[in-house]
């Protein structure tokens, strides 16, 4: 049992890192650099640089405590297959590469996932069954977390007064998935 309940957290650490570093690190970047289609000043881009920030500090707790649950449950993360929101998100790239630009989809699907995580984290780090390192890591990273929502809400419905109607019927399509 204790094996299982190892690899489904080495399954969520995965989860979490593929996401904040191939997915939300990626749109953080390009808004820090002033690549969107939405005008950022320089408050506004230095916010998505602190918030990248958080993210590569997340991708290495996770990194760390992967290690850590290894060695002590001696299981191998690289059985584990890519999480599915990454296949769906390649699938939905793949799908819609003809009628939206791939960074639009990113775009959307961080200001998703970045508004979602926050519920998925929040209760963790008071369950006194979990364990007190993860929740200790997850508390961390939900703290943060609340702060990204906020940002990407606000950018949300920025971006999305940016589209033209053909773009928001697509995306709009696109959004349950995401």
């Amino acid at each position: 049992q204790n094996k299982i309940l190892a690899y489904r957290l080495l399954a969520h650490l995965q989860f979490t890192t593929v996401l904040e570093l191939e997915h939300v690190n990626w749109v953080c970047s390009a808004l820090a650099r002033g690549q969107g289609p939405v005008a950022l000043d320089a408050d506004q881009r230095n916010d998505a640089l602190r918030i990248y920030c958080d993210e590569g500090g997340h991708a290495l707790f996770v990194e760390l405590l992967s290690r850590k649950v290894e060695a002590v449950h001696d299981v191998d993360r690289t059985v584990l297959s890519r999480p599915e929101f990454d296949r769906t998100f390649d699938r939905l790239v793949k799908q819609y590469s003809d009628d939206v630009p791939t960074q639009l989809i990113r775009l959307f699907f961080v200001c998703v996932s970045e508004t979602l995580v926050t519920k998925i984290l929040r209760d963790i780090p008071r369950d006194r069954r979990v364990s007190p390192l993860v929740r200790s890591v997850i508390g961390d990273h939900a703290a943060d977390e609340g702060v990204h929502s906020i940002y990407f809400h606000w950018y949300f419905s920025r971006l999305w007064s940016t589209l033209s109607p053909k773009d928001k019927e697509i995306i709009g399509r696109i959004l349950p998935e995401l």
